[in-house]
């Protein structure tokens, strides 16, 4: 089986709201992801903070959508990872962060294929940068590693990584074949960076650094 956890929940202080609802053009960030994800997997899951309202979410969402409130209360991306992967029983599940609009379900599709035997398919950057939110996970082994750490406001994803024993990192050079701008790793952070994705929307995407900061 092969799903998605889309990463929605927390607010934006930059954007005094939840970011998966700012309206990039004529939509929410969160449904480019969705649409993107729903070519190539069988169950996506969103997932929300206790503070989100799910009805704004139906409101929105397509129907076949499952979305899931974490009520954890922390502000760790992991507690969002453990109530998506409740929806699923086994195979690979794609972690997606909800601001990175132009994802290629190619992109993802090439993660899937080079995860299979291994507990996890990350991108990794020259610098040895890694995309825990772009990347795709083993279920068992994912679920195991996160019964056993001890999750806080403080704990990364980086140490989730850290316990899966066979990891896959894709060198950025094989997503540039399928996006020569490496767009797909372009997230939205700030108004700025909004209208900078609305004018890449219109024209070709040029990346100014090749490196993530």
């Amino acid at each position: 089986m092969r799903g998605a956890i889309i990463l929605a929940g927390g607010s934006s202080i930059r954007f005094g709201r939840n970011k998966a609802l700012v309206r990039l053009k004529d939509k929410p960030l969160i449904e480019y992801i969705i649409d993107q994800s729903r070519k190539i997997t069988d169950l996506i899951v969103v997932t929300i903070s206790k503070n989100d309202s799910i009805e704004e979410f139906q409101n929105i969402l397509p129907r076949d959508i499952e979305i899931i409130r974490d009520d954890g209360g922390l502000k760790s991306p992991l507690t969002g990872l453990m109530s998506g992967l409740n929806k699923f029983s086994d195979g690979y599940v794609a972690v997606i962060a909800c601001d990175m609009p132009f994802i290629k379900s190619e992109v993802l599709n090439l993660l899937f294929e080079k995860a299979i035997g291994f507990d996890l398919a990350i991108p990794r950057w020259p610098n040895g940068y890694l995309e825990p939110l772009h990347a795709v996970y083993d279920y068992n082994k994912t679920r195991q590693c996160l019964s056993k750490l001890k999750i806080s406001n403080n704990t990364r994803v980086s140490d989730l990584i850290s316990m899966l024993q066979s990891v896959n990192y894709l060198d950025i050079s094989e997503i540039r074949k399928i996006d020569p701008s490496l767009r797909v790793f372009f997230n939205i952070n700030s108004e700025n960076e909004l209208k900078i994705a609305e004018n890449h929307l219109q024209k070709p995407f040029k990346r100014k650094n090749q490196l993530p900061n």
